[in-house]
């Protein structure tokens, strides 16, 4: 006799368990996306773009979030990103932080600050 005849195994524990192992592959994805390189052609297009204001708010969002959120890092690296890595000057970092801050201020319902 076998401890799950003892304890059978519920349909709310069957589905934890199955949730448990999707959200583990979930997480071991996302720490293999955050390791791998970030200097890839598309992101350099995409920082390139966004100092230069040819971008959407969903392009400016959905690249952020591929670029530097699910990588953990934030709107101060992609500054960093354009002083040190690029000669867009202060110009492309006026226009890359605002258009990106905008974009976050609309997609968390933030009026404006006051």
């Amino acid at each position: 006799m076998g401890l799950h005849d003892i304890f059978p195994e519920t349909a709310q524990a069957a589905q934890i368990r199955e949730e448990g192992s999707w959200l583990d592959k979930i997480l071991e994805q996302a720490e293999q996306y955050k390791a791998a390189p970030r200097d890839t052609e598309e992101m350099k297009v995409w920082l390139f773009d966004l100092a230069h204001g040819n971008l959407q708010g969903d392009e400016i969002l959905s690249g952020f979030i591929k670029h530097y959120v699910l990588r953990g890092l934030t709107v101060d690296h992609v500054v960093s990103d354009i002083v040190y890595h690029t000669t867009y000057g202060m110009s492309g970092v006026k226009t890359a932080k605002a258009s990106l801050l905008c974009v976050l201020m609309r997609a968390g319902n933030i009026e404006e600050i006051t």
